[in-house]
């Protein structure tokens, strides 16, 4: 909510009439919103006071406005924490693929039927995470799904994760080999070069059913 404050000069009567005004204002803006949402006061106010400084530092204190909170998501935020719960309200969940291209020459986009191979991955990413958005009760909206294409694939996700705020980063491993042990992995990687989180899920070796 931008609130318009006085502007310089002026009697100052009229000043301080104004500013007790877009105090009142402010003070049911900041303080009475989180707590009907539930939020934290504190930070409000916090953002609010950092933000109308940038603000100002950015127009060069040319436009007299006070940056808060808006009663406009009052009910949307008490909906949202009353379905979903604060953590889930205030974040996001994205699944992501990568698919690898090449760092010299042309690289196929489609396959021999003609179909686009970002299309296909992107419908076998659903698919695959289909459980996960039923296990979670996620509706349409609280999931989404990413088709990177990049020839690095933890440059990609690690840049994916820093550009969108991501503070958690779950990710499988393949099979260790040689190869990798040499090169490096991209799951090493990423949990080297990651801003956040990251947790690796390594798919154990099925046991071999017993002779009957």
């Amino acid at each position: 909510m931008n609130i318009p404050t006085a502007s310089p000069g002026g009697p100052v009567w009229r000043q301080a009439i104004s500013g007790a005004q877009i105090l009142f204002v402010a003070f049911g803006a900041l303080v009475l919103v989180p707590l009907l949402t539930g939020l934290n006061p504190s930070m409000a106010l916090l953002g609010a006071g950092v933000g109308t400084l940038l603000f100002q530092l950015v127009t060069r204190r040319q436009v007299p406005i006070f940056l808060g909170s808006s009663f406009a998501f009052i009910a949307p935020i008490i909906y949202a924490t009353a379905t979903w719960g604060l953590p889930a309200t205030m974040g996001a969940l994205a699944c992501v693929s990568v698919m690898k291209t090449n760092r010299i020459g042309i690289d196929e986009l489609t396959d021999k039927a003609g179909n686009s191979l970002h299309v296909k991955q992107l419908i076998g990413l659903k698919h695959w995470a289909r459980p996960i958005s039923k296990a979670l009760n996620l509706e349409d909206g609280r999931l989404t799904f990413h088709v990177l294409e990049a020839p690095d694939p933890a440059a990609a996700i690690i840049d994916f994760a820093t550009r969108n705020g991501a503070d958690h980063i779950v990710m499988g491993a393949r099979a260790s080999s040689a190869l990798r042990r040499y090169l490096g992995s991209v799951s090493a990687q990423v949990v080297a070069e990651s801003p956040c989180t990251v947790t690796v899920v390594r798919e154990t070796e099925r046991a071999a059913p017993k002779d009957q």
